[in-house]
């Protein structure tokens, strides 16, 4: 048996060689603006209102807190935030590491299965995503809680104990699933026999309550913010979603940020009746598996109690999108199936003899390589938003949120036709897609189609689905025709949303030099530049008023 410090060592190099190039990604569009470098509370550094908001239907604290001290550090730079992802990682590969050494005497069993953890490609998006920190920070005091009460299982000292259900709190506030800790820890006291001391049961509903507190909170907020579908199509989702995971445990294959249900929802179809079937075969397995070993048992167990607060959250947005699966749901889950396949790689190496052990080892060292440059590559396509994006498309085409994405960057870069080519086929597949429509317009109203593309961002306001950013592309169509009176009514009513929104205080610069209000204009430019000081067009346009004083 190799020494700890060098399994340890092992695995973090690993974690580090699979994510090498994470320091270069950019921020997604999706969720990182809103949630991380870009949300008030984050900026401010307001503890007050870290502890009394929602994400916007996660109650996460923590991981609020968490980007309040990188932003004091990095302002609007992804690479700190990647950097910290990446460690956290590690950090929690390691814990997988110990943890598993409690749960058998194998030593191979451990390290492979945190070499799995560490390496595998299902695990990267969690990783690769700024806005994947909660479950990032979730798994770190989730497995510290239980490596600990392990501890205490062994040790029988109170210490282990109380120290476990204090990092158990705090896990609390960094995402909800933490809450499966109790259920956890009753087959880790199967499979961890210790003497009973008196009050023990009693003293487990220290857990047990505030388990049972968040989750009601969690799920008060999930039922106001996430479109419910019937009970009989959320069981018939759940059972994809299950046998779609293990699945991409076992082959990794066509990964992605979203996995968009485009087909109905009903027993008749193949897609649900097949899971069903293989799901109920997988239950009478885990009914009889504890004639295939204690340990098998538990493997089948932890993914089950862990992925079971994930399979809620397959509806969101709207009829129009529903998703089976997420990579990062499996985050924790995806131990018990690692944990497995350590289980069957252990088996095998020990009985196997001479120039078999030799094969077996390099088998087994030839997956972990194979998942290693799996994980690698993917990670490289998400580097930047329009790269990743397009990796979607060209395996989930039927995907809107990734259609509209390369839209706005082909917009970006004035690809004007290529754009409006995405937001098209995304209002294909979700006519209620108001971000694709007002860019649709936008890109219309920019090519000379003005009133092409006031009439798609008009059709918005009637499906009562329109956003600020509605009235400032209404503003520019106008301020196109001319109709300056409009356009400054519309900007004026994007204040009254968003008091500082540096775009429309841009527009209403340029209108206020149009009609030579020349201090009016300088006054919008120069709030503009403070509450967006990246952006370069209102700077050059002060710049250019300044110069014509």
């Amino acid at each position: 048996m190799p020494r700890l410090w060098i399994q340890l060592v092992l695995v973090a190099v690993s974690t580090v060689a699979v994510y090498q190039f994470a320091p270069f990604a950019q921020f997604m569009p999706v969720d990182d603006a809103s949630l991380s470098y870009g949300n008030p509370i984050v900026k401010e550094f307001d503890l007050k209102s870290a502890f009394s908001t929602y994400d916007p239907e996660l109650y996460i604290p923590l991981t609020l807190l968490s980007y309040q001290i990188e932003y004091l550090f990095f302002q609007d730079s992804p690479a700190g935030y990647h950097i910290t992802n990446v460690v956290i990682h590690m950090l929690n590969a390691l814990l997988v590491l110990l943890l598993v050494r409690f749960w058998t005497k194998r030593w191979e069993v451990p390290l492979i299965t945190a070499m799995l953890f560490a390496i595998h490609p299902i695990n990267t998006e969690a990783v690769m995503w700024v806005s994947g920190r909660k479950d990032l920070l979730s798994a770190f005091f989730l497995l510290s809680s239980l490596l600990l009460y392990c501890r205490h299982r062994v040790s029988g000292k109170a210490t282990f104990f109380y120290a476990s259900l204090v990092l158990f709190m705090l896990g609390l506030f960094t995402k909800v699933l933490v809450v499966t800790v109790p259920l956890v820890m009753i087959i880790i006291d199967d499979l961890i026999p210790m003497k009973k001391r008196p009050h023990e049961k009693l003293s487990k509903w220290a857990f047990y309550i505030p388990a049972l507190a968040f989750l009601g909170i969690a799920m008060i907020r999930k039922f106001l913010s996430v479109y419910s579908i019937t009970y009989t199509q959320s069981i018939l989702l759940a059972c994809k979603s299950v046998m779609f995971y293990i699945k991409q445990m076992l082959m990794p294959l066509q990964l992605s940020m979203f996995y968009k249900q485009n087909t109905p929802i009903e027993i008749t179809n193949p897609e649900f009746i097949l899971p069903l079937i293989a799901l109920l075969v997988l239950i009478f397995i885990l009914l009889q598996s504890k004639r295939l070993g204690k340990l098998f048992a538990f493997g089948i167990m932890w993914f089950g109690i862990s992925v079971l607060p994930n399979l809620a959250n397959a509806s969101k947005g709207g009829k129009a999108d529903i998703f089976y699966a997420s990579d990062r749901y499996v985050y924790v889950a995806c131990i018990g199936i690692f944990f497995l396949m350590s289980l069957g790689i252990s088996y095998v190496l020990r009985r196997s003899k001479g120039l078999q052990t030799y094969i077996v080892g390099a088998i087994a060292t030839a997956l972990l390589c194979v998942y290693a440059c799996q994980a690698n590559q993917y990670s490289v396509y998400w580097l930047t938003p329009k790269a990743y994006m397009q990796y979607v498309i060209d395996h989930y085409p039927k995907t809107p949120v990734a259609q509209t994405v390369v839209g706005l960057k082909e917009l970006e870069e004035e690809n004007m036709e290529v754009a409006m080519h995405h937001f098209q086929n995304a209002l294909d597949l979700s006519p209620t897609f108001s971000v694709s429509r007002a860019h649709l317009g936008l890109a219309l109203m920019k090519t000379g189609k003005v009133e092409e593309g006031l009439a798609e961002i008009q059709k918005i306001q009637e499906m009562k689905t329109d956003h600020e950013y509605t009235y400032t592309f209404l503003a520019f169509g106008h301020t196109l025709l001319g109709e300056y009176v409009i356009a400054e009514g519309l900007l004026n009513q994007v204040l009254s949303i968003l008091p500082e929104d540096s775009k429309a205080l841009y527009m209403l610069g340029i209108l206020a030099e149009k009609e030579q209000r020349t201090p009016e204009a300088k006054a919008f430019y120069e709030r503009s530049i403070a509450s967006k000081p990246g952006d370069v067009r209102p700077k050059a346009a002060l710049a250019r008023l300044l110069r014509n004083e």
